[in-house]
């Protein structure tokens, strides 16, 4: 599939224009927002306890790893 469309895609961006302007289908709002703030909550709960640093530290060795493949494979 890389490199071609899937088939689908044309009735699928169709689809995406019909229903572009049209209502919203599926919970109500109230119960959206209810679901997200309890998400975030749980998202900002995780973030709290992770031992993960705040940002990545390897993107010069990995910029590096990704020339180096390119200009070994050619790509």
């Amino acid at each position: 599939m890389v490199g071609e469309a899937p088939a689908y895609l044309a009735e699928l961006i169709a689809a995406k224009e019909a229903a572009e302007h049209a209502p919203a289908a599926g919970p109500a709002s109230d119960v959206l927002a209810a679901d997200l703030e309890s998400l975030l909550a749980a998202l900002t709960d995780a973030q709290s306890r992770t031992h993960l640093p705040g940002e990545a530290r390897a993107h010069d060795d990995l910029d590096a790893f990704v020339v180096r493949i390119r200009l070994t494979y050619g790509r």
